[in-house]
């Protein structure tokens, strides 16, 4: 098998074990291209979540505690010079000892704007663009258990630089996190909110076919060190009608 091959498969194989779950997907700072779709899927895992060895503080989990593999389905269409928007379908479950299998499913919609863009020559760019978005996810234990509401609200800004081959990807993030948990006795417990910050490095293949492998940071802004750092690849092909 060539490098060219093993690394994909390899990166399959390593997203199919636990982790906490994501809420911005994987995407280039630049715009698709109008009238175009941008179609495929992703993974995420997240193998290290922050310096504190308190697992029921360390990362976004439901039930709290409890980290879950995560894929998407993602589609992005632009619709206008500079301007695209996007769609994605996400679920993660797993099998718990004492509580049975965990399973949570939602969506997130985005919509990405170049900023700025500098031409570099030979179809190669540089970029800086925003994407805010709305996510809304359900968890429950199943079969026992009521379905667990959350809402994320995103402000990424992403800034792209173009090779012949890759666009190389560095962003910030900024996330307001609410849930509500009505299996709560307390009332002040059923209801949360959160913000927080988070760092991002990618690469993304050019072309029709794409390729793309993503690192990440994200952490409560009362508490930096207890982040998770999430591993992201992905699969995507436009395709113009």
């Amino acid at each position: 098998m060539t490098r060219s091959h093993s690394l994909p498969l390899f990166a399959f194989a390593l997203l199919l074990g636990p982790g906490c779950t994501t809420v911005v997907p994987l995407q280039t700072a630049s715009t698709v291209p109008r009238g175009t779709w941008r179609v495929g899927g992703q993974a995420a895992l997240s193998p290290w979540c922050g310096l504190s060895r308190d697992v029921a503080n360390r990362c976004a989990f439901l039930p709290e505690g409890t980290p879950l593999p995560e894929s998407r389905l993602q589609g992005r269409m632009g619709v206008a010079e500079a301007t695209d928007v996007g769609v994605s379908l996400l679920a993660s479950a797993e099998v718990l000892a004492g509580l049975g299998p965990v399973v949570r499913g939602g969506v997130y919609v985005d919509g990405k704007r170049e900023l700025l863009s500098r031409e570099l020559g030979r179809d190669r760019r540089q970029v800086l663009s925003v994407a805010p978005g709305v996510g809304f996810a359900l968890s429950r234990v199943v079969p026992r258990g009521g379905p667990a509401p959350d809402l994320d609200v995103a402000l990424p800004v992403l800034f792209g630089h173009q090779t012949e081959g890759w666009e190389w990807v560095a962003g910030a993030q900024v996330l307001e996190r609410f849930q509500w948990r009505m299996e709560q006795v307390d009332p002040e417990q059923r209801w949360r909110a959160r913000t927080e910050v988070g760092l991002t490095a990618g690469a993304f293949s050019r072309g029709p076919a794409r390729t793309a492998y993503q690192l990440s940071y994200v952490a409560p802004v009362d508490r930096l060190s207890g982040g998770r750092l999430t591993f992201g690849f992905g699969l995507a092909f436009d395709v113009t009608p």
